[in-house]
């Protein structure tokens, strides 16, 4: 395979860095036994790998070829993007979806296109668009770009005319019932480097026509029309304001292309006003030498956080602006990810796959689909806390081991799947518990429905040059494809009028429910529900007066009656029911600069009863209730987790005290300076 030694855009090969394969080299499949450095290292191995390296004395940015002019990078505008614009946008967009399948139909895809120059493919654009030819429209795109877009396209197009939705008549070389017509918008042309044209359109006029009744619409549309919608037509005329942000041509084998991915990548980039990136730090292509070795690649360099290597994974023409604009994030990116692997192992966490299977399917030349058969994750600290994730066609079973690192104390929970049920097991140093969730509790549903499917789950990959890589659009596209293979036109008809029930019930105002049951069924929208309101945590309070002037809350948040009275009742369950007005929630770092948070739980009662509720705390519990000098009633308690708790109020006021790995003086310290506020 080639290495593009010859190219003066490419990266080259680093062969004195071995943890960093060469471009284009595969890696081995066998499953790497990789976790992050645990307690036998210190310090963590520096990661990621040098990048590619740069020829000697080479600059920053590499000196473009000279029939290639560098000019300053220009700053992008958005004001003059005027709505016309976005529409044409939006409209060619949407009938290069749908007339994709095209380009099969006539071979475009094996075809050379492009143009001479940057000016001359958007001419050619634009005349595509004139004359409703797609063909001609897709053989200017980026190569990589139109064999992924368009080939998916053509058989959603055959999904689309198999539900109904399209007629089966449909002339894809010429869809019906669209004209656009595009004139002016000669362009501005700046060629920033990196091999790129920059196409500011000026000023130019747009007409368009929809004639609904012309256009090829399926039988589950037409009959869901009345005449009016269906004799539609409407025309437009306007001028269009010359843009300010540009589209990007880009040159591949002396060949220039309009790209919608460098498009993105470059108003991104003018966006945030970043220099070009450096070609030479481009990550290398990885890939493997089957099908399944670039998915394994992934895994383990997700599990790496070694974002370089992720992107090494992928088809590098496919995904070719990835690969070039990497550079502007990987250099932030990289030095957070290796902090966190020093933070885990200066804690002594190590993890990684202690199991990772595939099924490989060829689905054409130099393309095969990999499915996930199984897979294990484990994560275990020095302390003895652990999580293990594993996960099958037939179970699935998790399993995680809390250690209290100030305590001692240890937690447990495992979560599996037993025949029909799922079984949830959680113990603690007080109490365990077993609870069985079978079909009855789970809707009819059995605990292992779904799994089946999970080796439906997978990726597309794709041989390049001998070398096998992810791609990633081939593999969104063909999960949104085999979503539509699986609908039945009935299926599609039920769900098209249970959204049309539902818009016309909320246009009269109805309240409206879920549209489907727990089993995959459609019912009957209309059944009333009351949203949930979550709770927002605030530091900013408005009930800050229930808290000493002196204490700094660290995470805080307001307290209705009703979220009072719950934290009451975790907290210190023996003063009963209390009627609450209002309260806070607040944690409060511990005032020796130790590990732990105090949790201070301040509540305002309706009435004089504090001291009444904590006298019956203390006979509760046989704690001695003592006053203080400046008059407040306070109990200290030990719950039953072995935790300190202090109990204290006068009038209407009363404050609960628990602790998160502080200290009792730390408690006692924060209790005092509630007292004296």
């Amino acid at each position: 395979m080639s290495t593009h030694d010859d190219d003066p855009w490419a990266p080259r090969a680093d062969a004195s860095t071995p943890s960093q394969p060469s471009a284009g080299s595969p890696i081995p499949d066998a499953p790497s036994a990789w976790a992050p450095p645990g307690s036998s290292s210190a310090v963590p191995p520096s990661r990621p790998p040098t990048p590619v390296d740069r020829p000697p004395g080479a600059e920053v940015h590499a000196e473009p070829p000279a029939d290639r002019i560098v000019v300053d990078a220009v700053e992008a505008d958005r004001s003059g993007v005027g709505p016309t614009l976005g529409r044409i946008v939006a409209a060619v967009a949407a009938v290069v979806l749908v007339a994709g399948g095209t380009v099969l139909a006539f071979g475009a895809l094996t075809a050379d296109g492009g143009a001479e120059s940057p000016e001359a493919a958007l001419e050619q654009a634009i005349a595509a668009i004139n004359d409703e030819d797609i063909v001609a429209l897709a053989a200017i795109m980026e190569p990589s770009e139109r064999s992924t877009l368009f080939e998916v396209g053509f058989d959603f197009v055959d999904e689309l005319v198999r539900l109904d939705v399209l007629d089966a008549e449909i002339d894809l070389a010429g869809v019906d019932g669209i004209d656009l017509e595009l004139t002016g918008f000669e362009p501005r042309v700046e060629r920033p480097g990196n091999g790129l044209a920059h196409l500011y359109l000026g000023s130019g006029v747009v007409a368009g026509e929809i004639d609904v009744a012309a256009m090829p619409l399926g039988a589950l549309v037409l009959d869901r029309l009345d005449a009016d919608q269906r004799s539609m037509t409407e025309t437009d005329l306007e001028t269009v304001d010359p843009a300010t942000t540009p589209l990007v041509a880009v040159e591949r084998d002396g060949r220039w292309y309009l790209s919608l991915w460098y498009t993105v990548a470059e108003s991104v980039r003018l966006d945030i006003r970043s220099p070009l990136p450096d070609p030479f730090d481009r990550p290398a292509a990885i890939g493997g030498d089957t099908p399944e070795g670039p998915v394994r690649l992934l895994f383990e360099e997700l599990a790496d956080l070694d974002v370089r290597r992720m992107i090494g994974a992928l088809d590098p023409g496919e995904m070719a602006v990835l690969y070039d604009y990497a550079p502007l994030f990987l250099g932030d990116l990289e030095p957070e990810t290796n902090a966190l692997l020093e933070d885990a192992a200066a804690s002594g966490w190590t993890w990684g796959f202690d199991e990772l299977t595939f099924a490989t399917e060829p689905i054409g030349d130099d393309l095969a689909a990999v499915s996930i058969e199984s897979l294990a994750f484990v994560a275990s600290s020095d302390a003895g806390s652990s999580v293990s994730v594993a996960l099958s066609s037939s179970a699935v079973a998790i399993d995680a081991v809390v250690v209290d690192e100030f305590f001692g104390d240890t937690a447990e929970l495992s979560i599996h799947t037993e025949g029909e049920c799922l079984v949830v097991e959680v113990a603690d140093a007080v109490d365990s518990q077993v609870e069985r969730i079978c079909d009855d509790e789970l809707g009819g549903l059995s605990a292992t429905e779904g799994l089946e499917s999970i080796d439906q789950f997978g990726f597309v990959t794709r041989q390049v040059d001998g070398v096998w890589y992810i791609s990633p659009i081939r593999t969104g596209l063909s999960a949104m494809l085999t979503a539509v293979e699986a609908l039945d036109p009935a299926t599609l008809e039920d769900l098209v009028d249970s959204v049309l029930a539902l818009g016309a019930s909320a246009a009269d105002g109805d309240a409206i429910g879920p549209l489907f049951d727990l089993d995959g069924t459609l019912t009957d929208p209309g059944s009333a529900f009351e949203p949930i309101e979550p709770i927002e945590p605030q530091i900013s309070l408005a009930n800050d007066d229930l808290l000493a002037p002196a204490l700094d809350p660290t995470f805080a948040f307001d307290l209705d009656p009703v979220t009072g009275q719950t934290e009451i009742d975790f907290w210190a369950p023996e003063l009963g029911e209390l009627d609450l007005v209002r309260g806070v929630y607040a944690t409060v770092a511990s005032p020796s600069l130790g590990p732990g948070d105090v949790v201070v739980v301040s509540v305002e009662l309706a009435d004089l009863q504090a001291v009444d509720a904590i006298t019956a705390f203390a006979d509760a519990t046989g704690a001695t209730a003592e006053s203080t000098a400046v008059g407040d009633t306070v109990v200290n308690w030990v719950d039953p987790f072995g935790d300190p708790i202090v109990v204290q109020g006068r009038g209407s006021r009363l404050h609960v005290f628990g602790v998160y790995g502080a200290s009792n003086d730390d408690l006692q310290t924060v209790a005092a300076i509630q007292t004296a506020g």
